[in-house]
């Protein structure tokens, strides 16, 4: 566990974090598995991409997971696959729209980022876009913050 990196968005070294998952298609445009499950998903009718930096985090506090996220970050932010490759992914907000559909609740505009929140007692589920971005995630109440 120690050797695992420290997310940059938290100063706290005790927290580190671990991909397990990309969620899109390779730098050769070929899809990986867990693009194939997700493509399997019943809501997502419409058209919209998975950039191949997309990815499924664990985050860990003293070795325990307190946030699970699915980020799928655009190539227009990630610069993994030029424009001209069929694999391009060039905006998440499709699948934001999608999923933000799905998941239903009020879409609140927060600076530079579309929100639904929805606040349980024991966690918190979180779908956001901001232009660069969209992440779906659940975060245990009193785990770290920002």
């Amino acid at each position: 566990m120690r050797d695992l990196p420290t997310p940059e968005e938290y100063k706290d070294p005790t927290i580190k974090y671990a991909v397990f998952a990309r969620l899109g298609p390779g730098k050769d445009g070929a899809f990986k598995d867990p693009d194939a499950f997700m493509r399997s998903w019943q809501f997502l009718k419409a058209p919209y991409c998975v950039s191949g930096y997309s990815m499924f985090i664990l985050y860990f506090n003293r070795g325990f997971v307190f946030k699970v996220e699915l980020r799928f970050v655009a190539d227009t932010f990630a610069g993994v696959v030029p424009a001209d490759n069929a694999a391009y992914c060039e905006s998440e907000k499709p699948l934001f729209d999608l999923v933000a559909a799905v998941v239903g609740g009020p879409i609140v505009k927060r600076e530079d980022e579309l929100e639904i929140r929805l606040e349980k007692e024991d966690y918190i589920q979180r779908l956001s876009t901001n232009g660069r971005d969209a992440d779906l995630s659940w975060e245990l109440r009193g785990g770290p913050t920002l």
